[in-house]
């Protein structure tokens, strides 16, 4: 029999309570009976988490859920002994408690997690009133690779939350197996249902979902981050009397912000645009944007004598005050809730308005439904930061509902010039200059600001050795402009040269076969286009390189070079037309990857006479 299983029979005698012959040893729970029956894997490099269960109890009229967490990991490493963290998030200093920590040693024995092992620390900064989150940190030393770690802690929230993406997998540990059950009132309605499982969750029932063998989550390439693709199961339930409907969500909206809103019904707009730009630089340097969760409410606001006095907030503090002073000067202005980012999981199919992770601002004007994030920093009124074109809001109150802000295209546009002359060796001597342009300026200019010598030596692809001789950028025109010596972008070979047309750096490009659950989610539109103009030592053969042009849904790459009176002319374009697209335009977005990568490495050969 090998050792591992020797020591998994120990911990069997054990736990059927055999083995006793010290009183005040430790024992294992009873929910480490998972162990039973099973050969355990050898230990690995890193930690694997060989057991979960979260059982949930849900809202019944208490107003809070709570959650219970049992957790197994082996500890992994490369020597004989090695360290073991864990961090559990949660709000509330009296919303956690720790039940019990073990430890099963390889030997058999078992043995309790001191106390001082476990950390609790408020993630709260210094001066900011509202926050009231918490972080539960759980540090072993010197522990033997092998050893099994239990933990069994349990936490509530404060809010009855009626749909909750609960996730399984993780991005840290391989998973073995993880159980997730919900209780609830008998007459409750819940369900279970597994998202992006690939056929790794089974349901024992509708209120028990199981899942096993769960690798460890990992990038794909354009399919989102973890809250859009990794595995997790949706806790929906419905108490009695809860809204059914995104219309009984709006008027649950409008009675959660009673206390400190009330909305203006049937105001008819008498606002102008001249006092909208006057009041939004005004009302964006006067307050400041805190990204901070606000108490245990985390969707209700603070008063606005509270936000004016300290002239700062969240994203619900600053769209309420916005509100007001909008309705101050004849707008008939609502605070709306939205899903930021845009491409963000969210489910129409699911009423319920705690999806949603952010607030903006929303009026009528002229027929038009505007809006505006208090948030963004030199956005004119209506005009809204691409991340949220697209996206879900909600409105409140009766004639509120769920709606969507509808696409305002504001791609990135980047030009870029490249002029030189070339010397008998085939160096490049030259300028080169981008230029920047879109609705979100201040983003830009802080890029901008921000740059150093480093980042400008991957402007350009690896094969191309640059000497710079001089730098500058102009955060308020967006440009920035690079004098260097550029040696690869021209090769003479004999009577023939060997040009690299294209020689910009092109943002990683990797091929994106597989769709995320929501399809393909790639960075923001941009358009990048430009001209490269080098005056030849050579005398060269007037000719048309013919152009390579793609256009299609995803979007549009298409290049031409020429030479006319030894001097070389290259342009190019390359455009992508959103950043979302459905499983079945893999295709096409595999077409559009692999024409940039052949533009970036293609090779042109010039006859000189």
């Amino acid at each position: 029999m090998s050792s591992r299983l020797i020591v998994l029979c120990i911990a069997m005698i054990m736990l059927a309570g055999a083995f006793c012959s010290d009183a005040s040893a430790a024992s294992l729970p009873d929910w480490a009976g998972f162990l039973e029956d099973r050969e355990m894997p050898s230990a690995e490099t890193r930690d694997r988490l060989l057991f979960r269960h979260c059982h949930v109890t849900l809202d019944t009229g208490k107003g809070r859920n709570t959650y219970t967490e049992r957790l197994a990991w082996m500890v992994g490493g490369r020597g004989k002994y090695s360290e073991f963290h864990h961090l559990e998030g949660f709000k509330g200093k009296g919303n956690f408690r720790n039940i019990e920590g073990l430890l099963l040693l390889p030997n058999g024995d078992v043995k309790k997690i001191k106390k001082e092992s476990l950390k609790i620390s408020s993630r709260a900064r210094r001066g900011i009133l509202f926050s009231d989150l918490y972080l539960a940190e759980w540090t072993l030393t010197n522990l033997e690779v092998g050893t099994i770690v239990f933990l069994e802690y349990e936490q509530t929230t404060a809010v009855a939350r009626h749909f909750i993406p609960l996730y399984i997998q993780h991005s840290r540990y391989a998973v073995d197996e993880v159980h997730v059950t919900a209780e609830a009132g008998s007459d409750f309605m819940v369900t279970i249902k597994p998202y992006a499982a690939e056929g790794c969750v089974e349901m024992v029932n509708d209120r028990h979902a199981v899942g096993r063998e769960l690798p460890v989550w990992e990038d794909r390439p354009y399919t989102g981050g973890f809250s859009d693709t990794a595995t997790r199961v949706l806790i929906h339930y419905y108490p009695p009397g809860h809204p059914s409907s995104w219309q009984d969500e709006a008027e649950e909206y409008e009675e959660l912000w009673s206390g400190v809103y009330q909305p203006t019904e049937g105001q008819s707009n008498t606002g102008t645009r001249d006092a909208l730009a006057t009041l939004l630089p005004e009302f964006e340097k006067t307050y400041r944007y805190v990204a901070v969760e606000i108490g245990e409410g985390g969707i209700i606001p603070h008063e606005l004598e509270e936000i004016r006095e300290y002239q700062y907030g969240d994203c619900k503090d600053l769209s309420l005050l916005l509100v007001d002073e909008l309705i101050q000067r004849g707008y008939h202005a609502e605070p709306v809730l939205t899903s930021l980012p845009a491409n963000r999981t969210f489910y129409p199919e699911y009423p319920e308005m705690f999806q949603f992770n952010h607030a903006i601002v929303g009026w009528i004007e002229d027929g038009d439904t505007l809006y505006h994030d208090p948030t963004g920093e030199e956005f004119q009124a209506g005009e809204i930061p691409w991340q949220l074109q697209g996206a879900p809001v909600l409105w409140m109150g009766e004639e509120g509902g769920l709606a969507w802000i509808p696409l305002d295209p504001d791609p990135l546009d980047i030009s870029i010039q490249l002029n030189g002359t070339v010397d008998e060796d085939g160096v490049v001597q030259g300028r080169a200059v981008w230029r920047y342009d879109s609705r979100m300026r201040r983003e830009l200019q802080d890029v901008l600001d921000d740059l150093d010598e480093s980042d400008l030596n991957n402007r350009f692809v690896d094969e191309i050795d640059m000497t710079i001789v001089a730098w500058q950028t102009d955060p308020d025109s967006l440009t920035l402009q690079l004098e260097a010596t550029l040696t690869g972008l021209i090769q003479p070979l004999g009577s023939r040269l060997l040009f690299r047309p294209f020689p910009f750096a092109v943002s990683s490009v990797p091929e994106a076969k597989e769709p995320g659950p929501d399809g393909f989610i790639l960075p923001r539109p941009e358009a990048s286009h430009g001209t490269i103009h080098l005056k030849l030592p050579w005398q060269v053969e007037n000719q048309t390189i013919p152009a390579d042009s793609l256009v299609n849904e995803v979007g549009t790459v298409s290049a031409s070079f020429s030479v006319s009176d030894n001097t070389l002319t290259g342009r190019w374009f390359i455009a992508r037309n959103k950043h979302k697209f459905s499983a079945d335009k893999s295709h096409q977005l595999q077409v559009f990857l692999a024409a940039i990568n052949d533009l970036s490495r293609k090779r042109v050969f010039l006859t000189t006479e």
